[in-house]
């Protein structure tokens, strides 16, 4: 079966070579591969939503990898501000964990 490029098992497959790049170093690359999982996952998903939200926090995490804390910050607040209205409060603790990582740097 073909899925086609804005298909929601394409942006898996991005968001997969987005963490192997991130893992090997290349996080310029990584990013490139989840800016394209994130595109897919705002236009068939919407922002609103919790894949949308785990998106920008790996975003952010590759910022964090790259020395560039406050691009994270930015991709974490984010985050949560979604996750907020759709998981709610007790769910956010991986972002509020990593938003205190940032601030340590900060």
């Amino acid at each position: 079966t073909t899925f086609g490029e804005d298909h929601p098992s394409t942006a898996s497959a991005y968001n997969s070579i987005a963490h192997i790049f991130d893992d090997l170093g290349e996080h310029d690359r990584a990013l490139e591969f989840f800016e394209k999982d994130l595109a897919i996952k705002r236009a068939t998903l919407g922002e609103d939503n919790e894949l949308t939200a785990n998106t920008y926090q790996a975003i952010g995490v590759v910022y964090m990898n790259k020395a560039e804390p406050a691009r994270a910050l930015d991709c974490f607040k984010r985050s949560l501000s979604i996750l907020h209205g759709t998981v709610g409060e007790a769910d956010t603790a991986r972002i509020h964990a990593s938003m205190g990582t940032v601030h340590k740097v900060l």
